[in-house]
């Protein structure tokens, strides 16, 4: 079959972008947010992405709430996440990237290999946030070439972050390279009156309860986590099926990204079960009190940021201890047999 990208499936009245090889199929929708909002490993019919129970595949005008919006997929959220008034400008919610047209075009449609170009002008800030998406015959990884410029007069400072929303059941395990984790709020773990800050990824409280945060919950536990994880040793973030032997990666600059968000509900929101596995470039999610951390980043007039992303499909091991440049997997090795469970 080799590579191939279509145009000719139209889903819930929105255009869909299809890249396909012989083992994974991403559909895209660039009139809603250029959401991946199906992204499957074909040899084992699987889709990585979740989708919501109630929320169906739509666009959605700029300024709703996310949350109430939220279908599922991978959307990236610019310049915000929690909407807020910042540097006197007000910001809606999770940004302006996830509910607004994208332009694009196919740029290549060979059997080797397919490129999809995106394009977004901003319209709360004066940016150009564009991305190539490469898909090569043969191979298990999704590659992304980012690009943003500031368009404006004034410099921007900002939050950017992938938002990939995965399929997890309590069979799952989330590895990051990371030494620091830290509660979004004591209300976003599944521990009583947690620790706030703790070493990745074995959070405590003040009674002794321990839980080691790699392991996801049950649906039916009710409960939920949401921390940011940082002090990335590599640039990557994993979550494997650890009977099935399949996950999913991202593997990017670190320099660029050095947290990563972990949005892990397990019941415990809105009734919903799913694993968000989000890069980002600040911490933590108001604007302003990123700001005061000096996570955040900065353009300056005319300036550009470039990054390159990965995602990948991997098979046959239960954990993920290393990802090489090549994208070659080393398994954790640290919690073998009967030991994979979730701590609780």
């Amino acid at each position: 079959m080799g590579a191939r990208i279509t145009t000719d499936w139209i889903y819930r009245g929105l255009q869909a972008v299809v890249l396909e090889n012989e083992f994974l199929r991403i559909d895209v929708f660039p009139e809603a947010g250029a959401k991946i909002y199906n992204y499957i490993y074909k040899p084992a019919e699987c889709n990585f992405l979740w989708h919501h129970p109630r929320i169906d595949l739509a666009a959605v005008p700029l300024g709703l709430s996310y949350d109430d919006h939220f279908s599922g997929g991978w959307d990236e959220l610019f310049p915000n996440d929690a909407p807020c008034v910042f540097q006197g400008n007000s910001l809606p919610d999770h940004g302006e990237l996830w509910c607004r047209r994208w332009d694009y075009e196919v740029m290549k449609n060979g059997r080797d290999e397919v490129v999809l170009y995106l394009r977004h002008r901003g319209a709360v800030t004066s940016t150009l946030v564009e991305k190539w998406l490469t898909l090569r015959s043969g191979e298990l990884k999704l590659r992304f070439k980012h690009r943003i410029t500031n368009l404006g007069k004034t410099p921007v400072d900002f939050l950017w972050k992938l938002h990939p929303a995965l399929r997890s059941t309590e069979r799952h395990r989330v590895d990051v390279p990371g030494k620091r984790g830290e509660y979004v709020g004591r209300d976003w773990s599944r521990l009583e009156n947690p620790d706030l800050i703790f070493e990745w990824p074995i959070a405590r409280n003040s009674r002794g309860d321990i839980a080691d945060l790699r392991f996801v919950l049950p649906a039916a536990s009710g409960l939920r986590d949401f921390v940011y994880v940082s002090e990335l040793t590599d640039g990557w973030c994993a979550l494997t099926d650890t009977e099935r032997l399949l996950g999913f990666a991202l593997i990017f600059p670190k320099e660029i990204f050095p947290y990563v968000w972990l949005f892990m509900p397990a019941g415990g929101w809105r009734d919903i079960h799913t694993v968000i596995l989000e890069p980002c470039t600040a911490c933590p999610k108001d604007l302003n009190l990123a700001l005061e951390r000096r996570s955040l980043s900065h353009l300056e007039p005319g300036e550009v940021l470039e990054c390159e992303v990965t995602s990948l499909v991997y098979t046959g091991v239960d954990s993920v201890g290393a990802i090489g440049s090549d994208g070659i997997l080393t398994p954790a090795g640290d919690m073998p047999g009967s030991a994979r469970k979730h701590l609780a």
